[in-house]
């Protein structure tokens, strides 16, 4: 199936984990999925503000963004792009950082899973300052 911009909305290898996590996140909110959740993510001491970003952040995984340098995460800013990956137990290996334009540039984050070891690469856009509020 193609997005608008003749985007696909084929998930790479190792994605359905991600997709099933977000899946579930939507479904029943943070604080039930915490209660269920084997590191007790997201974190209760994470602001409204934080829990907003993972929830964009969980919406995007939902519909197939993230995963290619095509169609990145946007809106999330470098602090929410961390907590999504530690609610979801990833953490970073290695990072590169791609210009856009004067003001944006594409993160392309090789992430493992805290438990199974599993990689996968993923992708935010961002603002060269590190944060971008979202729009709505």
């Amino acid at each position: 199936m193609k997005l608008s911009k003749g985007i696909s909305m084929e998930a790479p290898p190792g994605s359905e984990y991600l997709l099933g996590k977000a899946r579930k996140y939507l479904k029943v909110g943070p604080d039930i999925y915490r209660t269920g959740d084997f590191f007790k993510m997201p974190s209760a001491d994470y602001p409204e503000s934080i829990l907003t970003i993972i929830q964009h952040g969980m919406e995007q995984i939902s519909r197939f963004q993230g995963f290619s340098r095509e169609n990145p995460f946007e809106g999330l800013g470098v602090e929410g792009f961390y907590a999504l990956l530690m609610t979801l137990h990833f953490e970073l290996v290695l990072q590169r950082a791609y210009p856009l334009d004067e003001v944006t540039f594409l993160d392309e984050m090789q992430v493992k899973h805290l438990v199974t070891g599993k990689e996968i690469v993923l992708y935010n856009k961002v603002l060269k300052s590190g944060y971008e509020c979202l729009k709505g």
